[in-house]
C-alpha cells in the first residue's frame, strides 16, 4: 500500500512532466508564430530615390499588418546588384527581403557575371511599374515615332539618341525601337537621368528615352510610350504598338525574398504586400515619385520576371551588349 509520501512524489512528478510538456508544445507554437523580430527589407538604391521612399513606405504598413518592426536598409550601388545578391545569401526564413525595380534579376545577369542567379530569389509581390516614352526638345519638329524613324532613315549615320546609361532599361527599350524599326540610332549616354533631361531641354540630342512623369514634369513632348496600352495619364501620346512598332519595356518592380522561403511565410508576406499597396502613405509616394501602383501575386510577380528575362535576353544578345 502506498504511503502518503510516494503519493506525494509521483503526483509532483507527474504534474513536473505535464509543465515540461506544456513548455515544449508552448516553444513549438512560438517557432511556429512568424514573425517573432524584426523583418529587414534592403533596398539597393540611394536615400531619397524613388525605390528608397516607395520601400519605406510600404515596410511602414507592412509592419502594422505584421506586428513587428519592418526595417529599410539602403546598400546601394552597382545598378541594385549588391542588395540583390544580400538577400540571394540570406537564409530563407522570412526576415531579410529585397525591395526594388526587376533589373537586377531580369536584365543584369545578362550584361555581366554576378555573384548570384536570379533563381536565387522568389517574388513576393509586385507593387509598382514605370512607364518610358519617347521623348523630345520642347522646339521639335518630330512629332511621332514614324517621323524619328523616317528621320533616321533619311541621315547617313541615322540619329542620336539619349539615354541615362549604358545597359538600363531605357537604353534596351531604344534598341528594341530600332531593330524594330530597322534603323540606325546611335546611343549618346549621360550620367542618370537627371544629365539626360537637360540635355533633352537645350535640345543637345532629338530624342531621349525618360520616365512618363519625367517627361511631363519638364515639359517633354512625348513621341510615344512603350506600355502596352495608352496610358491614363497621356491619353494623348499613343503606344509604340499603335505606331507600328511593336515594344513594351515597363521597369516593374516590388518586394522579393530568397529561394526557399517556406509558403506559408510568402503568403503572409504577400498579403502584408497587397495591404501595403492600398495604404494612403504607399498611394502618396507612388504619386510623388511618379510610379504607377501595380499590385500581383507572387505566383503572378515571379511569371512577370521570367518573361521579362526573357525578352531582356534576346534584347541583351541582339545588340552584342556586354558590360564587364
Amino acid at each position: 500500500m502506498a504511503t502518503l509520501e510516494t503519493t506525494m512524489i509521483k503526483s509532483f512528478e507527474f504534474s513536473k512532466s505535464a509543465a515540461v510538456l506544456a513548455l515544449v508544445g508552448l516553444s513549438s507554437l512560438a517557432h511556429a508564430e512568424w514573425p517573432l523580430r524584426p523583418i529587414q527589407i534592403y533596398v539597393g538604391f540611394s536615400p531619397g530615390g524613388a525605390a528608397d521612399i516607395l520601400g519605406r513606405a510600404l515596410a511602414e504598413s507592412m509592419s502594422k499588418t505584421l506586428g513587428q518592426p519592418v526595417i529599410v536598409q539602403n546598400r546601394d550601388g552597382a545598378s541594385g546588384t549588391i542588395a540583390t545578391n544580400a538577400v540571394a545569401k540570406s537564409q530563407a526564413n522570412g526576415y531579410t527581403l529585397g525591395f526594388g525595380p526587376v533589373g537586377p534579376l531580369v536584365l543584369q545577369p545578362h550584361l555581366k557575371h554576378l555573384p548570384y542567379k536570379p533563381e536565387d530569389l522568389t517574388g513576393v509581390c509586385q507593387t509598382f511599374v514605370n512607364n518610358y516614352a519617347l521623348a523630345a526638345p520642347a522646339n521639335t519638329k518630330l512629332k511621332s515615332v514614324r517621323e524619328v524613324v523616317a528621320a533616321a532613315s533619311a541621315a547617313p549615320d541615322g540619329i542620336a539618341y539619349g539615354t541615362g546609361g549604358i545597359g538600363s532599361f531605357p537604353h534596351l527599350a531604344t534598341i528594341q525601337l530600332a531593330q524594330k524599326a530597322k534603323v540606325d540610332l546611335r546611343a549618346v549616354p549621360y550620367r542618370g537621368d537627371p544629365p539626360l533631361i537637360l540635355a533633352l531641354k537645350a535640345g543637345e540630342v532629338q530624342i531621349g528615352t525618360v520616365s512618363v512623369g519625367q517627361a511631363q514634369a519638364q515639359g517633354l513632348p512625348m513621341l510615344g510610350v512603350f506600355s502596352p496600352n495608352r496610358l491614363p495619364e497621356a491619353p494623348g501620346v499613343p503606344t509604340m504598338t499603335e505606331q507600328g512598332f511593336p515594344v513594351v519595356a515597363q521597369l516593374f518592380g516590388g518586394l522579393y525574398a530568397p529561394k526557399g522561403t517556406p509558403p506559408a511565410i510568402l503568403k503572409a508576406l504577400e498579403n502584408a504586400c497587397q495591404i501595403g499597396t492600398k495604404d494612403e502613405k504607399y498611394l502618396i509616394s507612388s504619386k510623388t515619385t511618379q510610379q504607377d501602383v501595380v499590385f500581383k501575386t507572387a505566383a503572378d510577380f515571379s511569371a512577370a520576371i521570367a518573361h521579362e528575362s526573357q525578352i531582356q535576353q534576346k534584347a541583351v544578345k541582339s545588340a552584342d551588349l556586354k558590360i564587364e
